[in-house]
């Protein structure tokens, strides 16, 4: 059976990877920092003036409230308007569910399952395909691939800022061109807070059983009539309920968004994440599981000889992205990021 890694019951006082290959696991395994300057380009063109009209004329006598999403063209849109499975989770909902790990913000999604492995950190994910840890799924980072398609690895979300997130979109099925060959099974998407949900600073401390603890702080601030600046900082750690599991994690999110002219806009994201995370092993058999559940598993050997088996993930990432809105109907942008991945583990 998997084993779970952290779990606690917390207590809120409110205030205001380059990843690892599969076929590559030898004890005391490590890739290396691995530095990449991409650029990704799009073009979205919308529904015609003509149709536009249309739909005004139709929609005028009630307005509804609609989502709206980017996952799909990386332009907003209402959901109903994309010809696509996507699924949103707004920031209320985040809020509510304060999430501590990646199952935490997507197992209420509908037809998304995640699974934790025994680093805490580590996962494993199902959407519209089993359980498996092939390259079927992408997982972006404010619409950025936060690895590249050569190098997938299925404990990617612990790339993302899951934690402290503002959204997140998750596109169901086969992704499009916009993002590359990962995108067979389903496209998840992690949003940063922007500054347009947050006005001032909010301040977060939680506790919670075995020695877990969190402290997090975002705001945000509007600079002149065209532009905004937010951020978000989270530092999170404990001891595990089950033997070796204990863990830290620190990530932190910026974002700069300014409007040159009536026809284009910059929009600058600086996110970082850090984990180190002890491992656990399976529980064997069921009567191990029903009178010894907090035990480490078939790593205690290991872990008598002295060897200590942890994971430590390592992700940063500065981006510009431009957009230009000069013919109507029409968005062109451009993404010009760079990007650090680092994936150390001991494999048993």
């Amino acid at each position: 059976m998997s084993t779970i890694g952290n779990k606690t019951k917390k207590i809120t006082l409110d205030k205001f990877h380059q990843a690892e290959n599969p076929s590559h696991t030898h004890n005391g395994f490590k890739m290396p920092a691995i530095f990449g300057l991409l650029l990704l380009t799009s073009l979205y063109i919308s529904n015609s003036p003509a149709e536009e009209n249309t739909a005004d004329q139709n929609n005028s006598q009630e307005p509804i409230s609609a989502t709206i999403s980017v996952t799909a063209t990386r332009a907003q849109q209402e959901n109903t308007e994309v010809p696509a499975s996507i699924n949103t989770k707004n920031n209320e909902e985040i809020r509510l569910d304060a999430p501590t790990q990646q199952r935490e913000l997507f197992n209420s999604i509908a037809g998304v399952r995640v699974t934790q492995t025994g680093s805490t950190i580590g996962h494993m994910t199902a959407i519209r395909m089993p359980t498996n840890t092939g390259p079927y799924y992408l997982f972006l980072q404010d619409g950025i691939p936060v690895q590249s398609s050569g190098f997938f690895n299925h404990n990617g979300l612990a790339y993302t800022n899951f934690s402290t997130a503002d959204s997140t979109e998750v596109l169901k099925g086969a992704g499009t061109a916009l993002y590359g060959s990962d995108s067979v099974a389903a496209t998840i998407n992690v949003l940063s807070i922007d500054a347009g949900n947050v006005q001032g600073v909010n301040i977060k401390p939680e506790a919670g059983s075995d020695g877990y603890r969190r402290f997090s702080i975002n705001g945000g601030k509007t600079l002149g009539d065209t532009a905004d600046f937010s951020a978000g900082f989270s530092h999170s750690a404990g001891d595990g309920w089950r033997d070796h599991t204990a863990f830290q994690r620190d990530e932190l999110s910026l974002k700069h968004v300014v409007d040159l002219n009536d026809y284009n806009s910059l929009k600058t994201l600086f996110s970082f994440n850090k984990t180190e995370a002890e491992m656990a092993g399976n529980l064997i058999g069921l009567e191990e599981f029903k009178n010894n559940p907090t035990s480490v598993g078939n790593i205690e050997d290991t872990l008598n000889q002295g060897l200590e088996i942890t994971r430590k993930f390592d992700f940063m990432r500065l981006s510009t992205e431009w957009i230009n809105e000069t013919h109507k109907g029409m968005e062109f942008s451009s993404i010009a990021y760079l990007r650090s991945n680092r994936n150390r583990y001991t494999a048993t």
